[in-house]
């Protein structure tokens, strides 16, 4: 067997996680003056609505910037958008590229985890735009660390 490579850290591209820092900034700006506008009117349950929004946008935001896998040893962590996932080196069957869940316009691709049990773990920190050579070229070899990762005992 191959000895153990270096642990593998993925995270959200720093262009897409300024990017998302700047969305949820307007987020709040934009619900803030909605607010204030629904308390001045004397709408208490538009309040209500906007601050579930708020809440609800800014978690989804800040989950987005904090999505990463890494590896430590034989556990491989995946913190996506909306659920954290470890599973061991001997449970991974597989790394390939694969289209995204839940994105209905199905941009990029992301690299998917095949377990032994058949299940799949997509990894939302890998997301590539791979109409572009640089997003391909990412994407593949982010899939090599983590395929080495697996093969490595």
């Amino acid at each position: 067997m191959t000895s153990s490579p270096h642990p593998v850290h993925l995270r959200v591209p720093l262009g897409w996680r300024l990017y998302l820092g700047l969305f949820g900034v307007v987020w709040l700006a934009l619900l803030s003056t909605f607010a204030v506008q629904a308390v001045r009117g004397g709408q208490p349950g538009g309040v209500a609505v906007i601050v579930v929004m708020f809440l609800v946008g800014e978690a989804l935001v800040l989950r987005s910037v904090r999505a990463r896998a890494t590896t430590s040893g034989s556990t491989l962590t995946v913190h996506n958008v909306l659920s954290t996932r470890q599973l061991e080196r001997a449970q991974v069957e597989s790394v390939r590229v694969g289209r995204p869940t839940g994105n209905p316009a199905r941009l990029g691709q992301v690299l998917t985890v095949l377990d032994r049990s058949g299940g799949l773990v997509t990894i939302d920190a890998s997301m590539r735009t791979t109409f572009t050579a640089g997003g391909r070229q990412a994407l593949e070899e982010q899939r090599e660390a983590l395929e080495a990762w697996r093969r490595s005992r």
